[in-house]
C-alpha cells in the first residue's frame, strides 16, 4: 500500500536521525574491512591500525546516539533490559562458538590455506607485513604449530622429492628487502610500507626525513636524519632506516624458528 510519506519536519530531530544514520553506516564500513582484511591490520594509505579505527567509529555512533535521546526527550539511563538481554545473547553465543572452536580438528586444507595467507599477506600496495608473521605464528596453539610444521615439511618434499631427501646443507638465509615507492604530494616525497609513512621534504636549509608510525594506538613522528642537500639523499637514508628496521625483524624471526 503507498503512503504520502513526507520527510521529518523537525529539522533538529531530522539531522539527528541521518547522523544516527550515518554513523552507523561508517561502523558498519570498518567492521567489514576488518573481517576481511584483519583486526590488527591497517589502512593501507593512512596507515591508521584497523583496531582503532573501530574504537573511533564506536565512539562518533555512541555520541550520535546519546544526541539523538536528548532530542526525543529519552535521556540515557544506563543499560535498559532489552540490551541486557541481547548483551547476555551474545555472551551465550560467544561461549558456544568457543565451545565448537575447541573441538573442531585442524584441516590440511585450512593449515594450507593459513599458509598461503603467511605468504602473500600483502596490502593493497603490495607490502608484506613481515613483523606481524611471528606474532601471529606465536599466538597458535602447540598444536596448530605441530601441524603448520609438518605440513611445510610435506608441501616442500611434494614440490621437490629428490631435493628434500637427498638435502645436505641448509639452504642460506639471505633475505632482501624491497624498494620504497615514493610519491609527491606538494612540494614532499611520501612512501607507505607496513612500518608507516615515510616522508622527505624540506625544512629551512635542507631536507629532513621522518617516519610516522602508530605506537599503542597514538601517531608517532621521528625524525630519521636531517641536512640533505639532495631530497634523492634524504630518500637514500629512509630506505636505509626501512632496511635496517625489516632485516632485524627478518632476522629475529629467522633466528627463533632456526
Amino acid at each position: 500500500m503507498i503512503n504520502p510519506w513526507t520527510p521529518e519536519e523537525n529539522i533538529v530531530l531530522h539531522q539527528a536521525l541521518g547522523k544516527v544514520a550515518e554513523e552507523a553506516a561508517e561502523l558498519a564500513k570498518i567492521a567489514t574491512r576488518c573481517m576481511i582484511q584483519g583486526f590488527d591490520e591497517a589502512e593501507p594509505v593512512t596507515g591508521m591500525p584497523n583496531r582503532q579505527a573501530l574504537r573511533e567509529e564506536v565512539a562518533d555512533l555512541k555520541a550520535a546516539l546519546r544526541w539523538l535521546y536528548e532530542i526525543i526527550d529519552e535521556p540515557y539511563k544506563g543499560e535498559s533490559q532489552r540490551e541486557r538481554r541481547k548483551f547476555d545473547g551474545f555472551r551465550e553465543w560467544q561461549a558456544m562458538l568457543e565451545a565448537e572452536a575447541a573441538k573442531r580438528p585442524f584441516r590440511d586444507d585450512d593449515i594450507r590455506r593459513g599458509l598461503i595467507l603467511f605468504r602473500t599477506s600483502n596490502n593493497a600496495h603490495g607490502f608484506t607485513n613481515c613483523i606481524s608473521i611471528p606474532s601471529k605464528l606465536d599466538e597458535l596453539p602447540q598444536e596448530a604449530k605441530d601441524e603448520i610444521a609438518i605440513t611445510m615439511h610435506n608441501m616442500a618434499a611434494s614440490l621437490a622429492p629428490e631435493a628434500a631427501k637427498n638435502a645436505a646443507a641448509p639452504i642460506a638465509f639471505s633475505p632482501s628487502v624491497e624498494k620504497l615507492e615514493w610519491y609527491r604530494k606538494g612540494n614532499d616525497w611520501y612512501a607507505q610500507c607496513v612500518l608507516g609513512t615515510y616522508g622527505v621534504g624540506y625544512v629551512c636549509t635542507s631536507y629532513v626525513a621522518t617516519l610516522r608510525s602508530v605506537e599503542d594506538d597514538q601517531w608517532r613522528d621521528d625524525v630519521l636524519a636531517r641536512g640533505f642537500d639532495e631530497v634523492e639523499a634524504a630518500k637514500a637514508a629512509a630506505q636505509a632506516d626501512y632496511d635496517t628496521r625489516i632485516l632485524s625483524q627478518i632476522t629475529n624471526a629467522h633466528a627463533q624458528t632456526a
